[in-house]
């Protein structure tokens, strides 16, 4: 099997994801792999879904939940906030690989434990405003409560691990709490049960 590299350029904006498009068709390509931080993820799932191609995740950040959720954050050339696009097709599959992760800078995992935490902060302030909610916001809010739980139990212990340059169960925990059980909080919430969730592999 043929792999083609391609260059990010910088934004995940729509000349960016065009030029994607094009090169993935002027290639053939069957499938779209994303090997990057939140904006190139976001960009692979635009351009994968645009083109209904399967597409394959690597986050070489564990700071955000973009390798699991099924949107893509949009911006201009300068970096500007224009829009999100939600797509039909989630990830075919997300692939962690603690070498990768293990080398990755630590502000960045300690921004995604702030991130994460918020999700139960913000979350449990609209749940209490909340006559009904439906059975998707009542999952997202426990997964929410999860992520609590497990970055107040290892947070700590992950960022001391990553510094030593250590693969441990507090770290693993914590690395998956931020991609993945944040990233169900935010498909929930949204109402995007109905739409199938990527294979998330620990790669040994």
């Amino acid at each position: 099997m043929e792999t083609i590299f391609f260059t990010y350029g910088g934004e995940c904006s729509d000349p960016e994801i065009e030029r994607v498009k094009k090169a993935a068709l002027e290639h053939g390509a069957d499938a779209l792999i994303g090997i990057g931080g939140g904006k190139l993820l976001d960009l692979a799932k635009s351009a994968g879904n645009s083109l209904q191609k399967e597409i394959i995740l690597i986050p070489t950040l564990a700071s955000t939940c973009a390798a699991w959720t099924p949107l893509s954050v949009i911006y201009d050339d300068n970096g500007s906030y224009v829009r999100y696009d939600i797509h039909e097709k989630s990830t075919w599959m997300l692939l962690i690989e603690p070498g990768i992760l293990l080398n990755s800078p630590i502000n960045y995992l300690r921004a995604g434990i702030g991130d994460t935490l918020a999700k139960w902060y913000e979350g449990n302030a609209l749940a209490e405003k909340l006559a009904t909610k439906s059975i998707c916001f009542e999952l997202a809010h426990l997964a929410a409560r999860q992520c609590q739980e497990v970055l107040l139990t290892y947070g700590e212990e992950a960022l001391a691990d990553l510094e030593k340059g250590r693969w441990t169960d507090a770290l693993q925990r914590v690395i998956e709490t931020n991609i993945i059980t944040s990233g169900l909080v935010g498909g929930l919430a949204a109402s995007t049960c109905a739409l199938p969730v990527p294979t998330p592999f620990i790669m040994a």
